[in-house]
């Protein structure tokens, strides 16, 4: 049981201090088709693992305070085949320089939330299946908001560390995604890569993915995300935008060493699949759009 405890609290301590990750995104110039089966990019193996269904409905202020501070909010609905859906409160840097770390703070005990008797994933399910945000549901998500300013959640937090008023958020855009997932690894059986004799990765084990464990000849590098995704505006009326988007986030440990492994890998991957280095979150961008379209 002590040992349990200290592993239970070893992780916790190893989890906050990895909430800060660094993270690059690409973008294609046209639409494509981003494989799905195993493959290679130079030395490297994407390996796809989860494929999964998200909704995500992202918040603003009318004075735009947490867009000019860099931070997104958003309620996310995650489906993965035929498990049960997981939902969180995610608050994370959305406007970054390429290759920055981002912060991300979360918390996903949700089911128990309510506002006014009406639970918080039962509204994230109503919007998710009506692909729209209706005048109630943006009322009751922000009395949430208002209510839970200052607890103590780790979102809540960091919101009035910055001084910023979660009384003031509310609903503006929400996006349906399709994301696949890939381990980004070294496999050491394949003779031609110059990687094979990378040191081993110094991350925690209690980090790695279990898959890792039954291939010992496997590095773990980075972790990836293809999203197709399709935002809405509030009312869910008119055109949605569609953003296709690949995310790679940093695992090697030392840091210093996955750094210069992802610049690597972006030298052969922006060619290869003809991507533009991303400077702006999809929700910034989708943000922007509809803004625009506003008479």
């Amino acid at each position: 049981m002590v040992r349990l405890i200290i592993l239970l609290g070893l992780s916790l301590l190893i989890s906050a201090k990895n909430r800060i990750e660094e993270q690059r995104k690409y973008s294609p110039t046209t639409s494509t088709d981003f494989p799905r089966e195993r493959f290679l990019v130079g030395n490297f193996r994407f390996h796809p693992h989860d494929l999964y269904y998200a909704t995500d409905i992202y918040f603003a202020d009318k004075n735009e305070r947490l867009s000019l501070a860099g931070l997104g909010l958003r309620l996310r609905k995650v489906q993965k085949g035929k498990l049960e859906p997981q939902y969180v409160l995610q608050l994370k840097t959305e406007m970054e320089l390429p290759g920055s770390p981002r912060i991300e703070e979360e918390d996903r005990d949700l089911v128990q939330q309510k506002i006014e008797g009406v639970s918080i994933i039962s509204i994230i399910d109503r919007i998710s299946e009506n692909k729209k945000i209706t005048e109630l549901d943006a009322r009751l998500l922000n009395a949430w908001m208002e209510r839970k300013a200052g607890s103590s959640l780790a979102p809540f937090q960091e919101l009035r560390r910055r001084k910023i008023s979660a009384k003031e958020l509310f609903p503006v855009v929400f996006g349906l995604s399709n994301r696949q997932r890939y381990h980004i690894l070294v496999d050491r059986k394949e003779k031609i890569s110059e990687l094979i004799m990378l040191n081993d990765s110094e991350k925690n084990p209690l980090l790695v993915p279990a898959i890792f464990s039954s291939n010992s000849q496997w590095i773990w590098l980075m972790e990836a995300s293809w999203d197709e995704s399709r935002f809405y505006n509030q009312s869910g009326l008119g055109q949605p935008l569609l953003i296709q988007e690949l995310e790679i986030e940093n695992k090697y440990r030392p840091r210093e060493m996955g750094t210069k492994l992802m610049n690597q890998l972006e030298a052969q991957l922006i060619p290869k699949f003809n991507f533009s280095l991303g400077r702006e979150s999809k929700f910034i961008r989708a943000h922007k759009h509809f803004k625009e379209q506003v008479p």
